[in-house]
């Protein structure tokens, strides 16, 4: 390929790879606003029963028991978002809203269960 060929051609690529970033952002904040319709329950059932179980004891792959956490609401939003250990970062997955939603569901339908138990 000749030199006024190959300058012909990067307009076409570059225009091909900004085609592809606007696209893969569509589809990223489509599937962001479709998730925002999900209830707290529904979320957890997509991303955390996998690991956590239904009841929140399940430790599959080292997941921690969500009936024996002692976190704050607040330590569990940063530790959904971040991830720790094994558990892996969801801030790219889900909305801050969703996270602090799922992390309210955990706080009250688990450590809810956990603090009705008596020895």
């Amino acid at each position: 390929m000749n030199w006024k060929h190959q300058r012909l051609m990067i307009p076409i690529k570059i225009g091909g790879i900004i085609a592809f970033m606007i696209a893969l952002l569509t589809v990223t904040n489509c599937q962001m606003e479709t998730g925002a319709n999900l209830s707290s329950s529904e979320v957890y059932k997509m991303h955390c029963k996998r690991c956590h179980g239904s009841d929140g004891r399940k430790g599959k792959k080292g997941a921690k028991d969500l009936n024996l956490s002692t976190m704050s609401l607040e330590n569990r939003i940063a530790h959904i978002s971040e991830g720790k250990d094994k558990m892996p970062s969801f801030e790219k997955r889900l909305s801050q809203e969703q996270i602090a939603k799922v992390a309210e569901y955990t706080l009250q339908t688990f450590r809810k269960d956990s603090l009705s138990v008596k020895p």
